[in-house]
């Protein structure tokens, strides 16, 4: 009966569950699959914090979402629960290797992901039609289905009101919501799938602004209602009351009363389907559903659009201009500008200078310090390093920890680890900070030699300090050791001095300093890799990249050198440049 079922079963927001049904029928339809699904009510954001109104995150139930008649048809409530896809092993490869594979355990749970950008043999265009077409087809409530027809009643009147300059109807996604607000996410911030799906206001600013000029009408669609409101008070004061009435906020056009907010937040969606082109990030899924359900006829990604200098100014020019949005909008802000600082080698004094600003904004976000030492350890600043690490020991000393080893999948600042390992020796503190590491990953023969050097220390505070570890409730790790594995490091090296000549020349050089590295300070650990929680995780992001497949082909070639291995591995290297060639392009902007 599962064998031939795929089954659309998340359990998040709007955007991701609609996304997932989609890509359900649509490889139902193409290799005659029996389509199913399991849907429950979610209710799970708040509507307010610090005073700042937040669209809740909330779902229907499948009786108010769906027909009487596709629930009976299709509805596998009870029968199944939720459970991870596994589309990534299909990253790459063609559509056929879906039934062909063995891999998958019935029934399929389906992605929410674009399935064009996880085969490497779907036509864009011909996905998006056959999307539009798919959802046009799902049997929704009655309610729902008036909602949907109301939503393009509007859209339809506004386009009828557009009068003169060319200007078009349009609409910006600023999606922010849990990304910002909430703790989780904002100590995991640093993270591509975290910081690349909201939308940093700034440059939503500047859209907008870019939009009135040239005449258009612009909604903006957001999950932080006060930021809305507050951009309506600033657009105004800017561009006066006439040229500013052509800027609306989702909330205008929500001029009835919804019984429920998950009744508005489909309103909304189908409202922005129905533009003629959306600004968006391209990780959202709710923007992303808009794109793919209705008459869009172009989508934006904002971060794109922009190049960094331009981000960089742009998050330099409103940073902070508009004194009502909430101060975690300001950190993110912050971040972003952080952020591109390093990708474009700005100077770390510039660096410093954001994070100095985000802790202004949030004394309390620990995520700012992390990454200053971090900053510090790049300048080999040990005596400023220990008087920051002493000053947070004393003053938020589990705050610090509780952030520093924060997970997800995995360790979040696992790569500032190595600077407290390899480092130990410059300070007391970093010392301590070395020990707490090793400590928690399982790395009981370190954990001893810091502690023996320890005791060198004179200072009754450090004796007492080293009497006592935090340890965490979790058993990770796997992805930092993989990391650290020599086939990894090799790998990354060898691409990260592949894009000029200057750097393929000390490549060498680097590589060897890599491998007698390895040998003086392999990492020991009482823990198998295959025992700890991240290890599915570390076999999927680090053993199956394009480092670690490298590192290891350079490897297996030295290994059979008398085998003709070289030739071997120059092989190995075209296969693995085309395989990737989209990542190593995503890997050489962050250089």
């Amino acid at each position: 009966m599962n064998e031939n079922l795929i089954l659309a079963s998340r359990d998040d927001g709007l955007g991701e569950r609609l996304r997932a049904f989609i890509n359900a029928l649509y490889l139902a339809e193409r290799f005659k699959l029996d389509f199913g699904f399991v849907w429950e009510g979610l209710n799970t954001f708040p509507s307010e914090i610090d005073g700042n109104k937040l669209a809740p995150t909330c779902m229907l139930s499948k009786e108010e979402m769906f027909s009487k008649e596709f629930i009976a048809k299709y509805c596998y409530n009870g029968k199944f629960e939720d459970a991870k896809d596994e589309f990534n092993r299909f990253k790459r490869k063609s559509i056929n290797t879906f039934k062909t594979t063995k891999a998958l355990n019935p029934p399929y749970r389906i992605t929410q992901k674009r399935l064009d950008e996880i085969f490497n043999d779907i036509d864009k265009k011909e996905y998006e039609a056959k999307c539009v077409e798919i959802f046009s087809k799902i049997d929704f409530n009655d309610k729902i289905k008036e909602l949907f027809k109301k939503a393009q009643n509007k859209i339809q009147t506004l386009k009828t009101s557009l009068t003169g300059g060319g200007g078009g109807l349009c609409a910006i996604h600023i999606r922010a919501g849990d990304v910002i607000f909430l703790k989780h996410n904002q100590n995991s911030v640093i993270k591509p799938n975290i910081y690349h799906r909201a939308l940093t206001y700034p440059l939503a600013l500047e859209i907008i602004h870019q939009e009135l000029l040239k005449n258009s009408i612009i909604i903006a669609f957001s999950d932080d209602l006060s930021m809305l409101d507050s951009f309506k008070i600033y657009f105004n004061d800017l561009l006066g009351k006439e040229q500013s009435e052509r800027f609306l906020i989702s909330n205008d056009l929500c001029n009835e009363h919804f019984e429920k907010p998950a009744y508005k937040a489909l309103f909304e969606n189908a409202l922005m389907s129905y533009v003629d082109k959306i600004y968006c990030t391209k990780n959202s899924g709710f923007s992303t559903l808009a794109l793919l359900t209705g008459k869009v006829k172009e989508g934006i990604v904002v971060y794109d659009y922009f190049s960094k200098d331009k981000q960089y100014d742009l998050i330099e020019k409103y940073t902070g201009k508009i004194q009502v949005i909430h101060p975690f909008e300001n950190v993110f802000a912050c971040f972003q500008a952080f952020r591109l600082s390093r990708e474009l080698k700005k100077p770390l004094e510039n660096s410093k200078k954001w994070l100095l600003k985000a802790l202004e904004f949030d004394k309390e976000n620990d995520v700012y310090r992390i990454l200053m030492l971090d900053c510090l350890f790049l300048e080999k600043n040990f005596k400023e390093i220990n008087s920051m690490l002493e000053n947070i020991l004393k003053t938020r000393k589990n705050a610090f920890f509780a952030t520093f080893f924060s997970n997800g999948r995995d360790f979040n600042f696992s790569f500032v680890f190595n600077n407290f390992l390899k480092n130990f020796k410059k300070g007391p503190y970093i010392n301590y900070i070395a020990a707490n590491i090793a400590l928690n990953l399982h790395f009981n023969e370190l954990f001893e030699k810091y502690l023996k050097f320890s005791k060198s220390y004179k200072d009754e505070e450090l004796k007492e300090l080293f009497s006592s570890f935090y340890e965490i409730n979790c058993n990770l790790g796997a992805v930092f050791r993989m990391q650290n594995h020599l086939a990894y490091r090799l790998g990354m090296a060898m691409v990260k001095n592949s894009y000029s000549f200057k750097n393929l020349l000390k490549n060498p050089f680097e590589m060897l300093g890599i491998y007698l590295d390895f040998k003086k300070n392999s990492l020991k650990s009482k823990k198998a890799l295959n025992e700890l929680d991240d290890y599915k995780q570390a076999i999927r992001f680090v053993q199956d990249s394009a480092f670690y497949k490298l590192g290891l082909s350079f490897l297996k070639g030295l290994k059979l050198w008398y085998k003709g291995g070289v030739f071997i591995f120059i092989k190995e290297c075209k296969n693995l440049s085309l395989e990737y060639k989209k990542e190593k392009k995503e890997f050489k902007n962050t250089l």
